[in-house]
């Protein structure tokens, strides 16, 4: 309470508490448990957002963007001087512009069903202003989601950490909230090197157009920051202002103010990026890259060494990935995932990785089962409910994954790659589909 009375809680790991704080204004709230890692979120402001309405209207909307930020270019298309009036609107929205910068930094708080949520400043970029090209609109609100960008934050805040591993179930939605992260923190960071590397050459390339490209060309014109090269770019997005003159004295200068950031994706190979020091990585389907590149190879060899500087921590990497069976690389990947587990920490308080591992379970990722509030459909609703694409189900989503593995009878290898596909605890994503009995493979763990 004294703390926060002086605002005097830092940003980081607090080892007199063991606690990661996420917090940005000083303050410390609630401790949320995620996976063993206590996260101490911001206190409760005195007014949050919705606290007004009932609960049952209470919910995630985007706040409302004035439509000259949102289609500047194409109001003023015509307009002689964009710069100037580009100055104008900014100035005419300055108070939307401060506020709106202030929660993509800070995150924001809302009334949910009741219950007071907070997001961090990434989760509210990710659902005020980053669009869902594909699906040309932008993110529904989803607990556990908003539960996985608090572990993001925590394992970007903790110095003893190097960045998040995610053992992924399908459809987990990891390349878009990277994707997300990405463009968030390089609308604003000098200097700095975000690169994307994925299972194979390609799948770099469409995360890069997809989630990164397509989104930042969507959004807002305050958020927008100059840029250089290609007016639609394939290869690399290069945040920085073009050089200009200055003259003071008599003597004539140049200067660059802007950002000199660069977003760009590599071929899957050992030494993608070796040797250049990143902001914040992605490393997407890392479990599965093409060839017989083992992962551990892959980050110990190279990749890891980009994120420290001595011993001291510089960049983060986001890794995530759904596994291969184990005779085609999900050993390695088991390893892998093992050796990041807090449970791998050694004194000094790293795990073997760096790299702090989190599974999701199925129960919590599968499309078409939550409620209208972002919240797990698990259990049979005592009456049909509507889902989040506005379906009405009976069923929850633990009944529905235990029919599917039902369905698959007595055939092994189908309920392998079933339960591989659909984990819901971490050692199905390393199941063996070419398993001939219960018992006679290293991939059937735990049943």
């Amino acid at each position: 309470a004294k703390k926060n009375k002086t605002k005097s809680w830092k940003y980081g790991y607090d080892s007199e508490y063991d606690l990661v704080c996420i917090s940005k204004d000083g303050t410390l709230g609630q401790i949320i448990n995620i996976n063993g890692l206590n996260i101490g979120i911001p206190a409760r402001p005195k007014k949050i957002r919705f606290e007004e309405k009932t609960s049952d209207l209470q919910k995630w909307r985007r706040y409302e963007v004035p439509k000259e930020l949102v289609h500047f270019d194409k109001i003023f298309k015509d307009e002689p001087n964009p710069e100037s009036k580009l100055k104008e609107v900014r100035n005419r929205h300055a108070k939307f512009i401060e506020e709106d910068i202030t929660r993509k930094f800070n995150g924001d708080w809302f009334m949910n069903d009741g219950e007071a949520i907070y997001i961090t400043g990434h989760y509210y970029f990710f659902l005020q202003h980053y669009k869902l090209t594909d699906m040309r609109r932008y993110g529904d609100f989803r607990m556990p989601q908003r539960d996985y960008f608090i572990w993001v934050e925590a394992c970007f805040a903790d110095e003893r950490c190097l960045g998040s591993l995610l053992l992924k179930s399908r459809r987990s939605s990891f390349s878009t909230s990277s994707g997300s992260i990405v463009n968030n923190k390089s609308i604003t960071f000098k200097n700095g090197f975000f690169p994307i590397v994925s299972k194979k050459d390609t799948d770099a390339q469409t995360l890069f157009d997809r989630h990164i490209v397509k989104p930042f060309l969507n959004l807002p014109k305050h958020l927008q920051p100059q840029r250089t090269g290609e007016v639609n770019p394939k290869k690399e997005l290069i945040l920085s202002s073009p050089k200009r003159k200055l003259t003071t004295n008599n003597k004539s200068d140049s200067s660059d103010n802007g950002l000199d950031t660069l977003i760009t994706f590599y071929a899957t190979t050992i030494d993608a990026y070796d040797g250049t020091q990143v902001t914040i990585s992605i490393n997407d389907e890392i479990g599965k890259m093409k060839g017989n590149l083992d992962i551990n190879e892959y980050w110990e060899q190279a990749h890891k060494m980009c994120h420290i500087v001595g011993s001291k921590v510089v960049g983060k990497a986001l890794c995530g990935s759904t596994a291969n069976p184990p005779n085609k690389g999900g050993k390695n990947y088991e390893k892998f995932y093992n050796n990041s587990k807090l449970t791998s920490r050694d004194k000094t308080g790293f795990t073997k990785t760096g790299l702090y591992a989190l599974f999701i379970p199925a129960d919590f990722s599968t499309m078409g089962f939550f409620d209208e509030w972002g919240y797990p459909i698990y259990e049979n609703p005592a009456k049909p409910i509507k889902n989040e694409i506005g379906d009405f189900v009976s069923i929850g989503v633990k009944e529905f994954l235990d029919n599917q593995e039902i369905a698959c009878g007595d055939d092994i290898k189908k309920l392998n790659a079933q339960k591989r596909n659909n984990p819901r605890v971490d050692t199905d994503a390393f199941l063996d589909e070419d398993a001939t009995n219960l018992y006679a493979t290293t991939g059937m763990v735990n049943l």
